[in-house]
């Protein structure tokens, strides 16, 4: 299953608090869901190799049976026990995505995978038949019809109907009835299949399963907005993307690091976090505070934990006034492009006692070569540490720089003061223009 997200553009709320502020306050949070796409979620579906069980087939050129799966893990079983995966089908998916096979519901009589016949015909017609009815029976079902040419190519998202199914998700010894709204397109641009067969009847099923709810702080309204659920619209407590929105000013605020739930971060002049997100995203708990009460963070303006502090001090080869840290990797091509702008930060500041350079090479292969390469060739004199990627099924590090500083975007630039504040952080190589302001700004020149 291959999963893009893109984010185009801005959502509309529903829901609109408005806040007296103490020192702390709780206010419950009623998301609403966002149907315009603009925060899309794209996943391929999986063709399927039995397709016996299933009627309504068209006298085609050629054709093949996908299916959308509407809760990860249960849906895997799901179509093992109706026949759509074969043992080795679902064996295999099972091992690579470490599937719990036991907590899931058993019966046969749970609606949570869609099948979707996908059918070529003469002059570049394909046709795309949901089962929405969940009978195995594509003769009763609505056929939408694109001209294809280019099966490599965006198909535009504005000129496919949304659909709604209504299906079963399983979760607590309970069936949830849920809806979801999608459109599938006919191409599957950037997905990379090899086999010419799955490309040209490959299906993209698109959702938009961001949820979003307003709040008034400060006398500034602000939309929050989360997405990028565990599960396919559902397990929001873990999701993975968090963004805020200034209303009035219509503009996504820019944080670095990314916005994590649970996790406080400044606005306005208050610090806020998001928690206690419902399993479907309905609502959730945001916790205002002073922000004299949440002053230490990796972000810029605010004072290094003392454990990343701790961490920090005990690979540095020195200690010095301010403290210049690129986050990088070998595999990152932006990181290589900004090297030179790096360079020439060096070269500036080499031999002012108040100032080092340290970079943090984040590797995914022990084996160095490629880093060696790129050190030796860019001249890389100052210190370089390494720290590796996990792999999977590793237990994670906490102790890597990366982490302390929450690092999810390369390459990523940290320029701290002798006391841990942290005075500049950007990320991009792109912006070394605004790095350099700082610098001279706090060094003179």
């Amino acid at each position: 299953m291959k999963i893009s997200l893109s984010l185009s553009g801005l959502l509309i709320s529903l829901c609109l608090h408005s806040l007296t502020l103490h020192a702390q306050d709780t206010v419950r949070l009623a998301f609403s869901s966002n149907s315009d796409f603009r925060s899309k979620i794209s996943r391929s579906g999986l063709m399927l190799e039995k397709t016996d069980q299933f009627a309504g087939i068209p006298d085609a050129v050629e054709w093949s049976v996908f299916v959308m799966n509407l809760q990860r893990q249960q849906s895997t079983y799901t179509n093992f026990k109706k026949g759509y995966y074969t043992e080795e089908q679902y064996q295999k998916i099972v091992n690579l995505y470490k599937h719990d096979t036991v907590n899931v519901y058993k019966g046969k009589d749970i609606k949570n995978a869609l099948p979707v016949l996908s059918a070529l015909f003469p002059d570049n017609r394909k046709l795309i038949i949901p089962d929405l009815n969940f009978n195995n029976d594509f003769g009763d079902d609505k056929v939408y019809e694109y001209r294809v040419t280019d099966f490599d190519a965006a198909f535009p998202i504005d000129s496919i109907e949304t659909l709604k199914v209504d299906y079963d998700y399983y979760y607590g010894d309970k069936i949830y009835k849920r809806q979801l709204l999608f459109k599938i397109s006919p191409t599957t641009q950037g997905s990379g299949f090899t086999d010419s067969k799955e490309k040209r009847l490959q299906v993209k099923f698109v959702t938009d399963e961001s949820r979003s709810a307003r709040v008034a702080l400060g006398g500034i309204e602000y939309e929050f907005k989360i997405g990028l659920a565990w599960d396919v619209a559902a397990d929001y407590g873990q999701a993975r993307a968090v963004y805020v929105k200034d209303v009035q000013q219509d503009k996504i605020i820019s944080y670095n690091p990314l916005l994590k739930l649970g996790k406080f971060f400044p606005l306005g002049e208050k610090q806020v976090k998001i928690d206690n997100v419902s399993y479907f995203g309905d609502s959730a708990l945001l916790i205002v505070e002073n922000a004299e009460t949440a002053t230490k963070g990796t972000r810029q303006g605010e004072q290094l934990p003392d454990s990343t502090q701790q961490v920090l001090h005990k690979v540095l080869n020195q200690k010095t006034d301010y403290t210049l840290i690129d986050f990088w990797g070998s595999w990152c091509g932006p990181c290589i492009k900004a090297l030179p702008d790096l360079q020439k930060v060096h070269t500036k500041y080499k031999d002012n006692p108040n100032f080092q350079l340290v970079s943090v090479a984040y590797e995914q292969s022990r084996d160095l070569k490629a880093l060696n390469n790129l050190v030796g060739k860019h001249n890389i004199t100052w210190q370089n540490i390494v720290e590796y990627q996990p792999k999977q099924g590793e237990v994670y590090d906490y102790n890597r720089l990366v982490s302390h500083f929450s690092v999810e975007i390369f390459p990523t630039t940290v320029l701290l003061d002798k006391q841990g504040r942290i005075i500049y952080r950007d990320s991009g190589s792109d912006s070394f223009e605004r790095l350099n302001e700082v610098l001279k700004r706090e060094l003179g020149y």
